[in-house]
């Protein structure tokens, strides 16, 4: 995972929960976060998250704001997905870059267009295998603690690429 990435808010907000945002900047160039992202990633401004978020999109240089111009594909999307996750397809449709994303229905549409998808849980394997978390499962449980929904069959194949189950 050396290239660049986009991101949509969900995987960064669960990154910030965790205080992982540096593993994205650790395993790729760069992270593009168009603008709906970070504006849907900074608010409400009371979240610790959120303030997270902002620090690193303001002072870590390997975090790139992108603004989109509005388009036909872009509206299209919009119509479909909320405006953060239209952005982050539109964007990894125009530079041929994976997007970072778990919500369903923006994977499914990735999918349907032929974009990479790399997941929160795919972020926290890798980091693992270089050496930058110890642990996958206690950051899974951290997660759903916080109120991701993870299924079960996803957190068990998780632990087995990180090796945590035999």
């Amino acid at each position: 995972m050396s290239r660049a990435v986009i991101a949509d808010a969900g995987p960064l907000i669960a990154l910030a929960k965790l205080e992982h945002l540096d593993l994205p900047t650790a395993l790729f160039t760069e992270v593009l976060v168009p603008t709906a992202v970070a504006e849907e990633g900074t608010r409400p401004v009371e979240r610790a998250d959120a303030r997270a978020i902002g620090e690193i999109l303001d002072h870590d240089s390997s975090y790139r704001q992108v603004a989109l111009e509005g388009s036909r594909r872009l509206s299209a999307m919009g119509r479909l997905l909320d405006a953060g996750e239209a952005q982050a397809l539109v964007l990894a449709l125009n530079s041929r870059l994976p997007v970072l994303l778990d919500e369903r229905r923006g994977r499914l549409e990735a999918r349907r267009l032929g974009v990479e998808v790399i997941g929160t849980g795919a972020v926290l394997v890798a980091a693992k295998h270089k050496g930058l978390v110890s642990e996958v499962g206690p950051l899974l449980d951290s997660l759903t603690h916080n109120g991701y929904r993870l299924s079960e069959r996803l957190r068990q194949a998780l632990l087995e690429k990180s090796g945590e189950r035999n």
